[in-house]
């Protein structure tokens, strides 16, 4: 496995992650909504065994509000660990948070290369020792592992 390549698609897919986070959130509040407005069970036609036999059109919207709300938790707990490595990156920089800023600008907010040597007044090659730097342990943070 290739952690770094891993670390970078972690940071590449952030931004769609938190647009994700709205998506579902809507969504399950549109299932919610649409619960509220399907008629009860009809328990008319019970067999003997006990099954009903109802509207499936509740069950359906039960199933698909679970697994919304599972997509969301497992989104959330993935925004949330990306944050964490990237603020203990940045608490615990040992370049006054180059290393974190680097990755920030440079993934999460798409800046070029260039706009970022400018921001940070550092040369292209210091930004690409740095970025290779950064992401060995933004790797290691997010992976708990010894990255080479």
């Amino acid at each position: 496995m290739d952690y770094l390549k891993e670390a970078e698609n972690e940071l590449n897919d952030y931004n769609d992650l938190i647009n994700a986070l709205d998506c579902l959130k809507d969504e399950i509040k549109i299932i919610e909504y649409e619960l509220k407005s399907v008629k009860t069970l009809n328990y008319e036609s019970v067999p003997a065994r006990g099954n009903i036999n109802g509207d499936d059109r509740i069950a359906n919207l039960i199933f698909k509000k679970q697994v919304k709300t599972d997509a969301y938790k497992l989104t959330l707990a993935k925004v949330r660990h990306i944050d964490k490595a990237l603020k203990s990156l940045e608490q615990n920089g040992e370049h006054n948070c180059i290393d974190a800023i680097l990755l920030k600008n440079l993934y999460l907010s798409k800046y070029r290369s260039q706009q970022i040597c400018e921001k940070l007044s550092i040369s292209e090659r210091t930004f690409h020792r740095r970025k290779y730097l950064a992401l060995r342990r933004f790797a290691r943070l997010l992976f708990g592992l010894k990255v080479d």
